[in-house]
């Protein structure tokens, strides 16, 4: 259905500008830049108001799109004498004419969803102080408001951060000393641009909900600005999330509901650090010219080209270790934190440069007591963490029988049988695995576990573990009684025999034995 110049279409829930009033805004601007190729810049006012008329009236299907990308045009048309005036394009507004040429027939066909819903699936909190900027994203919890996220989640302690515990990126950084005297509203959009920037791997393809304590920055990343830098910020966050699908709300909260990313924006990053310039010519004469720099900063990087941890101006990729560093000439001053993860790299250089030195009968640096300790520790810092299991328990395996009782399951019986018997007689799996039908014998209240050979056992003389009888359902004499006692050749009549107790035979040990067997 078509109606006021839009078309509605119910069947997919799309809105729609008519094909009619889209050809004639992309005809009309073709004709304006053609002129502009042919070096005509000044043209009537009314025209131009016309162009930018044609574009806002678009709203309801492209939304503050239409503002955003219109502001360079429309501060041309506010230098106007009179409407029947001439008024100059600026390079700017050529650009916004090109953007509307080549894109408003995408963005149409795209349309506006007419049942849109606002919900998100991810949340960011973004801040910014003198000295830095910070934020974080964090899935949005079942699609409640973005004020109660932050109070819901689990809270972590890292480096004196105060970080939420399923956090999913985590943007820190500070300010050069130029950026930290510009507008606060320029510090909290461009905290906003960083942040984005710096996760564009976890945000492509989301909806995500931006929180920020000002006001301004809500408005200038809908509608932009008429401050030609922070407009220039607002154009090129609008530009990488078309490229990579991303649709942001913003939406400002109190100062109270941002605590985290106001404490991530003043936080002095202590593994921030540099050397001496004159250290690096020197280093950079002896080993060659360094090619990049793979841990640095716009304001300390030691090469033209060079890797950040966060988005910053020039870098080349955030993140160096998902770079390829091969061919590359790489100067490496990495943050302490950061000494783990590059181990294997540091023990290359390390034995590279050994190895030279050796060749050419050179002082081998790596003999100096500091070179050594750097390395070491890389090495014990890179060691994997040890990571404690939870202990078993008589109650875990009286719920595990109860959840397997009367099962008939020969494979279940079995397991069973295999986990009581090891947990109550403590044997190794080597031990469990290498018994036999002979040797188990039963007696009335417990039964005898021969071990032929053990971990522990040098000589092979074997020994013999007892194992009582117990009362609950997770009774090892019981189980194998009951399921496996065919299977072992043993009935319910019990081999009665007693054995022969002697402080020299290996059957006194095993009656010692007897008190320190797990009891159910």
């Amino acid at each position: 259905m078509t109606w006021i110049g839009l078309v509605w279409d119910m069947e997919f829930g799309k809105l729609r500008v008519s094909s009619e009033r889209i050809d004639r805004l992309v005809d009309v601007i073709s004709k304006i830049l053609f002129c502009v190729g042919k070096g005509k810049m000044l043209h009537n006012a009314k025209f131009v108001a016309g162009i930018v008329g044609q574009i806002i009236s678009m709203q309801a299907v492209l939304g503050n799109l239409v503002r955003l990308r219109t502001r360079e045009l429309y501060n041309c048309i506010l230098l106007r004498a009179s409407w029947k005036s001439l008024v100059a394009l600026t390079a700017p507004a050529v650009e916004e004419l090109r953007y509307w040429l080549n894109s408003v027939t995408q963005l149409n066909e795209q349309g506006n969803d007419l049942h849109e819903s606002d919900v998100c699936d991810l949340v960011a909190f973004t801040d910014a102080s003198e000295v830095g900027f910070g934020g974080y994203i964090v899935p949005a919890v079942d699609g409640i408001c973005a004020e109660s996220v932050c109070d819901s989640l689990e809270i972590l302690t890292d480096c004196c951060l105060e970080l939420p515990g399923n956090s999913l990126k985590t943007v820190v950084g500070s300010w050069s000393v130029l950026e930290s005297g510009k507008s606060s509203t320029w510090r909290e959009l461009e905290a906003v641009s960083r942040t984005v920037k710096s996760s564009l791997r976890c945000l492509e393809n989301h909806c995500l909900k931006l929180n920020t304590d000002n006001k301004n920055v809500t408005s200038i990343v809908k509608n932009g600005s008429k401050k030609p830098e922070l407009q220039n910020i607002a154009c090129e966050l609008n530009y990488l999330c078309s490229e990579n699908n991303i649709k942001i709300k913003p939406h400002w909260i109190p100062r109270e509901q941002n605590k985290i990313a106001d404490g991530l924006s003043r936080y002095s990053d202590c593994d921030d650090w540099g050397i001496k310039e004159s250290v690096f010519q020197m280093l950079d004469k002896l080993w060659g010219k360094h090619t990049i720099d793979r841990f640095a900063t716009d304001y300390n990087t030691k090469c033209s080209r060079f890797n950040s941890k966060c988005w910053c101006k020039n870098t080349e990729a955030i993140d160096a270790f998902s770079q390829n560093w091969f061919g590359e000439n790489n100067w490496l001053v990495p943050p302490p934190n950061v000494v783990c993860a590059t181990y294997s790299t540091i023990n290359s250089v390390f034995y590279s440069i050994k190895w030279a030195h050796d060749m050419s009968g050179q002082l081998d640096p790596t003999e100096n007591a500091f070179v050594k300790n750097i390395v070491e520790s890389a090495k014990r810092t890179a060691k994997a963490p040890v990571v404690k299991k939870d202990p078993v328990s008589n109650d875990n395996l009286i719920s595990l029988c109860s959840m397997f009782q009367g099962s008939n399951d020969l494979t279940v019986v079995r397991d069973l049988a295999m986990i009581l018997l090891s947990y109550s007689a403590f044997l190794r799996f080597s031990e469990l695995s290498n018994l036999k039908c002979n040797d188990i014998i039963f007696k009335d209240s417990y039964l005898i576990v021969k071990i032929k050979k053990s971990k522990t056992d040098q000589y092979r003389a074997g020994d013999e573990v007892l194992v009582s009888k117990g009362q609950s359902m997770a009774c090892p004499f019981d189980m194998l009684l009951n399921n496996c006692g065919p299977t072992l050749g043993v009935s319910h009549g019990i081999d009665k025999r007693t054995p022969q107790v002697s402080k020299n035979s290996s059957s006194w040990t095993a009656t010692k034995q007897l008190d320190i067997s797990r009891r159910y």
